[in-house]
């Protein structure tokens, strides 16, 4: 590995672009008045599955192409037991058992807690796998009602009964 140490630069005058092959470390802050650009478009990471960045932090707008974002899984609930639903993190995944029966066109409410709403946050929601088809057909709406609560409803519209304790998948991303 080559390596490139400069105690101090008050200013650069030369030739652009500079290029390095090999890694170049800094510690400290860097400040730029312009653009960071990659020299060739769609090939350049920043950060990797082991160096992330911490925070990212944009005034404007965000050009993203694709996006993934960490799941939080929360573990199995009856909601005949409870009908609120603790799981944090602001892409989670929700497993549930219906707690009675619920007529085509009928609706089920629950409440989901969450660190990560906030009170003015967007709370979008899917059915995912392991619904057996039972509720797929169904109609899943979020509304957040204050700071860490959303209310859930499944508003059935599958054109049959879903029986009391069909389990069900559902994936909330928190915006």
């Amino acid at each position: 590995m080559s390596t490139l140490k400069v105690n101090t630069i008050q200013s650069f005058t030369g030739a652009l672009p500079v290029i390095l092959n090999d890694q170049v470390g800094i510690s400290g802050s860097v400040q730029v008045s312009g653009s960071i650009t990659p020299m060739v478009d769609d090939q350049a990471d920043l950060g990797s599955s082991t160096k992330q960045w911490k925070d990212l932090y944009i005034d404007g707008t965000a050009n993203i192409d694709a996006i993934s974002i960490d799941v939080t899984a929360g573990s199995s609930q009856d909601l005949a037991s409870s009908a609120i639903y603790s799981v944090n993190g602001s892409k989670v995944e929700v497993k549930a058992i219906t707690a009675a029966n619920l007529a085509d066109g009928a609706f089920v409410q629950f409440t989901l807690l969450n660190t990560s709403i906030a009170a003015n946050s967007i709370v979008l929601g899917s059915f995912t796998g392991g619904t057996g088809g039972l509720i797929t057909g169904s109609i899943l709406t979020a509304a957040t009602i204050g700071v860490s609560t959303a209310s859930v409803q499944i508003h059935n519209e599958t054109g049959a009964q879903i029986d009391a304790d069909s389990a069900f998948t559902a994936s909330f991303v928190i915006l």
